[in-house]
């Protein structure tokens, strides 16, 4: 299993070949976003000017794959992740750490065109999908 960040879901969305490529490998069972990505993609799509279109493609892709919650495992990785990260002087969004804690619970690859905001984080499985 893959998580997702949002960046490459909106590359996804805006039909990104090198992304839509990579996901082709995978099995729609193998890919998961995190509630926040979802949260995300919903609040774009809320201030876009084809809100309707929008809300129905990140329904369906959500319908297809794996949404993954928070639990209290999460909760304290976030917790974790957000004090190392201040105590380092790095201060990521805590958006960007849910989706870390999430990858890091479920212990799978982050994928991400973003990579300067988690190559901090110790254990974190990052691929790049730029190339």
């Amino acid at each position: 299993m893959i998580l997702l960040d949002t960046n490459i879901v909106i590359h996804l969305f805006n039909g990104d070949r090198i992304v839509t490529q990579h996901l082709n490998t995978y099995a729609p069972q193998e890919i998961g976003i995190s509630f926040i990505t979802a949260g995300e993609l919903i609040f774009g799509a809320m201030k876009s000017h084809k809100k309707s279109d929008n809300l129905l493609k990140i329904s369906r892709f959500c319908a297809q794959i794996n949404v993954l919650h928070s639990n209290d495992a999460m909760a304290s990785l976030f917790g974790e992740l957000k004090a190392l990260s201040s105590l380092g002087g790095k201060f990521p969004g805590d958006h960007d750490l849910w989706i870390a804690a999430t990858a890091l619970k479920n212990r799978i690859p982050l994928i991400t065109k973003n990579l300067r905001h988690f190559r901090w984080i110790e254990n974190l499985q990052l691929e790049d999908w730029n190339s």
